[in-house]
């Protein structure tokens, strides 16, 4: 009676045996299609944000319109507090990474219109200026292209536009 018990552990043993390689063949299956799809989305996110960081190098926006804190449109010469026919400012990315943001007239050696600029994500371009203060400027797309920037400016929300090359 004896090796009828040993041949049933061994039995089971076995089964065990058999029963985890499998197991361990489909969490390592599992586990390298997570990384592999991962790898993928991780491609795809740096391709696209190249592609917009070489879209935004050595472009020129200028404002469009703005919108107050209560989202209404308001005149660009309210948001400028100067005559805006005379001054229209400007938002120019550079391709060595740095950025020049004209909002108002100044001295372009006081840190407030100049700095350098990130991609932050799909849809956020961080800047950081000269004088150290922080900002995003939220990228507008149009058909997966960058068509527009907005910024926050004092109280409003200032939208630019990519300047036409004519």
């Amino acid at each position: 009676m004896g090796s009828k018990k040993m041949t049933k552990k061994k039995s089971a043993a076995r089964q065990e045996t058999k029963k985890r390689p499998k197991k361990t063949i489909v969490i390592v299956s599992v586990a390298l299609a997570v990384l592999v799809a991962a790898g993928v989305a991780f491609g795809i996110f740096m391709y696209q944000s190249t592609k917009d960081l070489r879209s935004l190098e050595d472009s020129v926006w200028v404002p469009k319109s703005a919108d107050n804190a209560s989202g209404d449109e308001v005149p660009m010469d309210e948001v400028y507090q100067t005559k805006y026919s005379n001054y229209r400012g400007s938002l120019k990315f550079k391709s060595d990474g740095t950025f020049d943001l004209w909002m108002s007239p100044g001295e372009p050696s006081d840190g407030t219109h100049t700095g350098k600029y990130e991609l932050a994500d799909d849809d956020t371009v961080s800047a950081l200026f000269d004088d150290g203060t922080q900002c995003s400027f939220l990228l507008h797309r149009e058909a997966g292209a960058i068509d527009g920037i907005s910024i926050a400016y004092s109280d409003y929300i200032v939208y630019f536009v990519r300047e036409s090359s004519d």
